[in-house]
């Protein structure tokens, strides 16, 4: 039975027939329910594949998500992980079913209009023994040393498919300034004898504004 809360403008919460209503940031939302006899077509399949890829993906790199898409989401009235899969799910896939899988190049782990880094570039450093570490550069220009953006900071990302789970993800959210033109982010040791594929987003001191991530590209650790 659905219960109608604070009359008819509070929304509707509950079961009518073979729909759920419920509310979820603000919005009225439903879905069906019941049991499916008829089996899903090639077309249902590949769009489970998809969400289930792309989801899987966003949960390894939640927490970076919540901090990149924090803003968008809130103009959108939603999570920020759902953001996240709305764009990706669109934008940074490649196959076709049964082999789809995430296209790293085009993946996008923050969505803003601040000013991303210029000139930008990233390589190894150290050796197994003593670990290793992702030395990043980029330019800094007149601009990029005024106070409104010179104490941006810089949100870096080292992601590693071969790894398990959560230790696929390394990343810092609160860098070097833009100022300062350099950081480096220290790698894990499951990294080592595998790829990683690098990224790096800008954000504001103040964490209001934030710059769509950019992809630097693959490293062999």
């Amino acid at each position: 039975m659905a219960i109608l809360r604070n009359g008819l403008a509070g929304g509707i919460s509950g079961k009518v027939g073979n729909v759920v209503y419920y509310m979820m940031n603000g919005k009225q939302m439903s879905r069906v329910i019941g049991r499916r006899t008829k089996p899903p077509t090639e077309k249902e399949l590949a769009n489970r594949q998809a969400m289930k890829v792309v989801t899987q993906f966003i949960r390894t790199v939640e927490v970076f998500i919540k901090a990149g898409y924090a803003r968008e989401a809130k103009a959108r009235k939603m999570q920020p992980q759902n953001a996240a899969v709305s764009y990706n799910r669109k934008h940074a896939l490649k196959g076709q079913y049964p082999d789809i899988e995430i296209d790293y190049t085009k993946v996008l782990l923050s969505m803003g209009d601040l000013p991303g880094l210029r000139g930008c570039e990233v390589q190894l450093q150290g050796d197994a023994q003593e670990g290793f570490a992702l030395h990043f550069t980029w330019s800094v220009l007149v601009e990029d040393q005024a106070w409104c953006s010179g104490n941006d900071q810089v949100m870096l990302m080292a992601y590693c498919p071969e790894a398990e789970g959560q230790d696929r993800a390394c990343f810092n959210l609160y860098g070097a300034m833009r100022h300062k033109g350099q950081d480096v982010l220290e790698l894990p040791s499951v990294f080592t004898g595998k790829f990683v594929e690098v990224y790096v987003a800008v954000v504001a001191a103040d964490r209001m504004r934030v710059s769509e991530s950019r992809y630097i590209g693959k490293i062999y650790v």
